[in-house]
Order: C-alpha cells, then sequence, then structure tokens
C-alpha cells in the first residue's frame, strides 16, 4: 500500500519533481524482523528541460500525484520470501543522488536544443530530491514503533538501473543508521555500476536495437 511522508521542507520530506510530496509503499509482515528496501529504476534526466517535462507529465517518473494506492510486490525472489518489503519510487530524476532544497527555474529550451525528445518542455520548475527521498522514508518507517523496522535484524538494500545507483549510493547510509546498527545490512543492487563518459555497450551504442549481450 502507498505512504506519503509528512509535508515538510525538502531537507526533511523530500519531493518529486513537479514539488509533489514523496510517497512510497509498504508490505508489512508482523512476524519477520527481516526487511528489504527496493529502489526504483527509470533512467536520469539528461537536461533540466526533461526534468521540467517529467515533472509536468505527471507520470509516476516526476510526480506522485497519479501514484496508485496499491501496487505489486516487486519480483524479490526466494531470498527475501516473507520478509517486509519498501519500494522507494523514483519520480526525481536524479538517480536518486538530489539534494535540492529549492525548486530551480528552468528557462524553454531554443531552437537549437539538440534534445528534440524535450524540445517543447514549457518554462517551469523542478525539484531533485533522491536522496531526502530515501532519508524521508527510513525516518517514516523508524519512527512507525508498529511497523517495527528500528528493530530490524536483517536489511538488503537493492534496486536496479538508476534504483542500483541508489542502492550503491545508500547501502552504507542504511547502515550507519543509529536504530540499525545492531542489523545485518547488506547491499544487493542490480545494473547499476555505471561510470561517467564510459561506454560500456559499444554495440549497442551504434545500434540500438541490436541489444545487449549477457556478457555484458
Amino acid at each position: 500500500t502507498k505512504r506519503c511522508v509528512s509535508a515538510g521542507p525538502p531537507a526533511e520530506a523530500g519531493s518529486c519533481l513537479d514539488g509533489s510530496p514523496y510517497c512510497f509503499y509498504e508490505l508489512l509482515n508482523a512476524s519477520s524482523t527481516k526487511w528489504a528496501l527496493f529502489f526504483e529504476g527509470g533512467g536520469a534526466c539528461e537536461s533540466e528541460q526533461a526534468c521540467v517535462q517529467r515533472g509536468a507529465s505527471g507520470g509516476g517518473l516526476g510526480s506522485s500525484k497519479n501514484m496508485s494506492a496499491t501496487r505489486k510486490p516487486f519480483e524479490v525472489g526466494d531470498l527475501v520470501e516473507g520478509w517486509n518489503l519498501i519500494f522507494l519510487p523514483y519520480c526525481d530524476g536524479s538517480v536518486w543522488k538530489g539534494t535540492m532544497t529549492k525548486p530551480r527555474t528552468v528557462p524553454a529550451p531554443s531552437s537549437s536544443d539538440p534534445n528534440k525528445f524535450v524540445s517543447s518542455a514549457p518554462l517551469g520548475q523542478y525539484m531533485a530530491c533522491g536522496h531526502y527521498n530515501a532519508a524521508a522514508t527510513l525516518r517514516t518507517m523508524l519512527g512507525d514503533s508498529a511497523a517495527g523496522f528500528a528493530m530490524a535484524t536483517h536489511v538488503i538494500v537493492s534496486g536496479g538501473s538508476a534504483g542500483g545507483i541508489g542502492a550503491f549510493t545508500h547501502a552504507d547510509y542504511v547502515r550507519e543508521l543509529p536504530e540499525l546498527r545492531g542489523a545485518d545490512v547488506r547491499a544487493a543492487p542490480y545494473c547499476g555500476w555505471f561510470y561517467p563518459d564510459v561506454a560500456a555497450y559499444p554495440a549497442w551504442q551504434q545500434n540500438k536495437t541490436a541489444g545487449i549481450s549477457w556478457d555484458y
């Protein structure tokens, strides 16, 4: 079920790109002290105009306005069967690293903008609060004594693509939370080991319809 973070400044409550409140999903099992956190992926904004457009679209990658009240559990496999699950939707475009504390105004792109897919993005504002979204989610769960997250004995931090980066970025952050110092905290991200300006998939770069070999 969906759960939204209490209102407050971005550094405390986070925000989606369009400024809407950050919301996450929980699936709790009162008989378990084991928890899995999953950071959703969805690519990075390739320009500031793209961030504005994502937020303005009202879609899940930029806004919480149209997030459903419930969603199916993410595919977790046998490893965490029966664990408590927290799914963190990706709605900030910053691969979970953003720490903006106020909206940024972006001018409309010029006709020479190379990012043609965002050439119609309107003048507007956006917020990139990925880290604060994660931090607010964790504070919300740790502050809920009934949920029992503060009593966790095992925690797995995972995610895919941009969410894999989020898992790498936040693994130590989760492990160092005072309430979780006694827990066995492990990171198990997949598809998130990216390096700036390194083309890991040369065949795909040349022909993006060719697919990617599992060798990569």
